[in-house]
């Protein structure tokens, strides 16, 4: 049988095989919990389809070793590939152990097939281990081999087909060929200059005029193929390119891979209908994932790419075997999902200046190869994004950091200052470079800073003892050269990172990670400073809590919030998002102002909260209108936001005076069994706090510790010596002596409903009956790699032709 003939048998049996199976349908957006269920069932779809130890079609494995099937290897390839992009170690899975033992020693000379292993390889330890590391040569040699313009001759042509010895090329084969290669070098390989050159030489030859890429020669353009052309030409970009840009003469524009984005940003309508589908979807949508993550662009257009995706694999996986019809589609569906998801280091800001773009991206290698270095440290996939401020704040929030270069004066909008002020009260962190060191945008910066955070002062050198150099991966100690970083902090946390000189943007885009370490460990110290060193989150998930607008409420509690001292705001994300938690939660909502500690200001309210750092000081007026709030029925609550103890210590100091004997209730904690702990109509559980508390804490401790002043047999003062207030903001950041988000959120839940008289939660929606999905067809073996890289696309035009190779 010829390989055309099994090729369509193949398709043949699967179709029916696949119309065959239930597929579920899932009403709306796929849920962050949605996406992990169909990656772990499409796992166990892989192994149940294992025979032996490997995954190549019946009748494949030849019983010598020549002649060698079509694509040897590549479904196997393909199969391991995906399970280790899934999490999956062989060191605890054996049957993935014997897979890739199989692969060691199984040869091939298919590009396909070589260009899946070389994925693999680049995922497991090869630095020890012989065999992997004569696979890896044996591989790069063939790979060389086949890009040759003649057999054995010393010119590329860039081009490859099936085969290794081959000489015409198509484009599928030929991406696949590539990727091969760039993992390869990944893995430690020297590949020479001349064939990067003649790759991207052969590429931007053969790109359509539109800006797409065909089959062939005189076959159409088509998404699949426009996918493997700019995935191509992010990877040349790479090693052909890294001094673009760091002379900071303006924007950075590869306008080959430019005008490819724009042609997909004009197919993705048509792709992402409820209609598409056909052969080569499955391995359509990894070429997208390829070249999104390539990019950093979080939208094509106005679309949110792996959104869209993943509703749309999570809606066609089959309910009963749990995989996408075949190996191969199940291969591609897992590498999207899992990889399009990976935690997202930082968000690139594309910002402009008086309605022009601004020098925002001159640098466009910057953040993937800081990101691509923090990755290999931490051994995971890990992402960076592009975004702008033409979305809503909430969509940033993606990354912890949003990251901010250029080099000329900044001048924001009122309402882009608006959405930035947002960003960072809802617990995220801005980091600034001043490409070249201009002093322009240093400056600037800074005075952004100061207007957007009045009280949190001025931008200041980092401590030697602070948190970012102390606490995580990597010790500024060490380092020789330390970068001069400033911080602008609200004495919580940090709300503005700056490098006015120094200049890492240069670095990361020269991958320049010997001579300039010190500037890639910065921003990983960075990023685990600002996820606690621990909290790293798939892309789609959140922290943030946005209101039901079906829920009604049927009562409002009202908060004042302390206005007084020098610090009384230091975190007014954490009372907004704790005011959409109890609407959502018990149809409560939660209205608070800040006020005046006066007893006129104080008549309205039941309820104060204060907060603060450093010396509290007050006035003895200030001091007596505590006193007379809680005589009259109300209740203080009391915490000292980041832990500080000197708030703490302070606030004791007053309330001693005010409340005498009756405030040394203040030495010992609540009792565990205390009824402000069940006010919520549950139990609250064991109680978290943040690492950076251990060891101002008891060891051990699962149980709160807050205190309180009975006065009249009422718990009318709650004092807390950690941090409620950072903790309520909902995001996970080191350096704080307090609790973690989510017992911080619960605490202070429980304290409103105890003062108010409790409550029971809201019933549970029941959730959305499934509804069938048709089925997608096979997709044709091949295989995936990681590439990273960016290029701004045009803006949005008519829906291309439907989906074809």
């Amino acid at each position: 049988m010829s390989f055309r003939q099994s090729k369509i048998l193949l398709c043949v049996l699967v179709v029916g095989m696949i119309w065959s199976l239930g597929y579920q349908q899932i009403a709306g957006a796929a849920t962050t919990e949605q996406v992990d269920d169909a990656i772990k069932k499409a796992v166990e779809f892989l192994y149940s389809k294992q025979t032996g130890d490997n995954w190549e079609p019946p009748g494949a494995v030849p019983q010598a070793k020549r002649p060698l099937p079509p694509h040897f290897t590549g479904v196997t390839a393909l199969a391991t590939y995906a399970l280790l992009a899934a999490g999956e170690s062989p060191a605890s899975n054996a049957k993935l152990k014997s897979a890739i033992e199989w692969l060691k020693k199984n040869q091939t000379d298919s590009i396909y097939a070589l260009g899946m292993r070389a994925q693999v390889w680049n995922l497991i330890p090869h630095d020890k281990d012989q065999t992997v590391i004569d696979a890896i040569r044996k591989d790069t040699e063939l790979l060389l081999e086949g890009a040759r313009k003649a057999k054995g001759a010393p010119g590329f042509r860039g081009l490859y087909h099936y085969t290794v010895d081959a000489r015409t090329y198509d484009s599928s084969a030929s991406q696949y060929g590539v990727l091969g290669m760039w993992a390869l070098q990944q893995a430690g390989r020297e590949v020479p200059d001349a064939y990067w050159n003649a790759v991207e030489e052969a590429w931007r030859k053969n790109q359509d005029a539109s800006g797409g890429w065909a089959y062939g020669k005189a076959a159409a353009v088509t998404p699949t193929m426009t996918a493997a052309g700019i995935a191509t030409l992010f990877i040349t970009q790479d090693f052909l390119r890294s001094n673009d840009g760091i002379s900071c003469r303006g924007n950075t524009v590869n306008e080959p891979i430019a005008k490819g984005m724009a042609w997909m940003e004009k197919a993705i309508p048509e792709i992402t209908k409820p209609a598409a589908g056909g052969q080569w979807y499955f391995y359509l949508w990894y070429g997208i994932e390829r070249i999104g993550v390539a990019s950093g662009y979080k939208y094509f257009g106005t679309i949110d790419w792996y959104k869209e995706g993943s509703d749309i694999l999570v809606k066609k996986q089959a309910v009963k075997v749990g995989g996408w019809g075949t190996i191969p589609n199940t291969g591609f569906g897992i590498l999207f999902l899992s990889r399009g998801r990976a935690p997202v280091v930082m968000n690139k800001l594309q910002y402009s200046i008086d309605k022009k773009e601004a020098n925002w991206n001159q640098r466009p290698r910057d953040a993937a190869n800081a990101v691509k270095y923090v990755s290999k440290q931490m051994e995971r996939d890990l992402n960076w994004q592009i975004v702008n401020l033409g979305v809503d704040v909430e969509q940033l929030h993606d990354s912890p950091i949003l990251y901010i270069a250029g080099n000329q004066a900044l001048k924001f909008s009122e309402d882009d200052e608006a959405k930035l002020k947002k960003f960072v009260n809802q617990g995220g962190l801005i980091l600034g470079n001043a490409d070249c060191a201009d002093t322009n945008f240093a400056k600037t910066f800074k005075t952004l800073g100061m207007k957007l955070f009045p009280n949190a002062g001025e931008f200041r050198r980092l401590e030697t003892d602070h948190p970012i150099y102390t606490r995580q991966q990597f010790l500024a100690k060490n380092w020789r050269d330390k970068p001069n970083l400033l911080g602008l902090s609200n004495h919580v946390r940090e709300l503005m990172l700056l490098v006015p000189t120094g200049d890492p943007g240069k670095a990361w885009q020269l991958a320049d990670n010997k001579s300039k370490e010190e500037q890639f460990q910065m921003l990983s110290d960075i990023f685990l400073y600002a996820v606690e060193g621990k909290d790293l989150r798939f892309k789609g998930s959140t922290y943030l809590v946005t209101p039901d607008s079906t829920i009604s409420a049927s009562k409002t509690i009202k908060v004042a919030r302390l206005d007084v001292g020098e610090n009384s705001d230091p975190e007014p994300g954490g009372w907004s998002r704790l005011s959409n938690v109890m609407h959502n939660t018990y149809g409560i909502d939660v209205e608070t102002a800040l006020v005046k500690l006066d007893a006129a200001s104080l008549s309205d309210y039941k309820i104060a909260h204060l907060t603060g750092t450093g010396k509290l000081k007050l006035k003895d007026d200030e001091q007596k209108a505590l006193k007379s709030f809680v005589d009259g029925g109300g209740t203080l609550v009391i915490d000292a936001a980041g832990g500080d103890s000197e708030f703490a210590a302070a606030i004791e100091d007053v309330l001693g005076v005010q409340f005498g004997a009756d405030a040394k209730q203040l030495a010992d904690s609540l009792p565990a069994d205390h009824a402000l702990y069940s006010s919520a109509g549950e139990p609250i559980g064991d109680v978290v706090y943040r690492s950076f508390a251990r060891g101002k804490v008891p060891r051990g401790t699962i149980t709160p510790l807050l205190r309180g002043i009975t006065v009249n047999k009422r718990l009318a003062v709650i004092l807390s010596r950690e941090d409620l207030s950072a903790g309520m903001v909902g995001n996970s950041i080191d350096g704080i002596t307090g609790y973690a988000p989510s017992t911080a959120t619960t605490l202070m839940r429980n304290v409103l409903l105890f003062a108010s008289g409790g409550a029971k939660p809201l019933p549970k929606k029941p959730s959305a009956p499934a509804a069938p999905a048709k089925p997608a067809g096979p997709a044709k073996p091949a295989g995936p790699a990681k590439p990273a890289g960016h290029a701004k696309p045009a803006g949005p035009a008519k829906p291309a032709a439907p989906v074809k190779k």
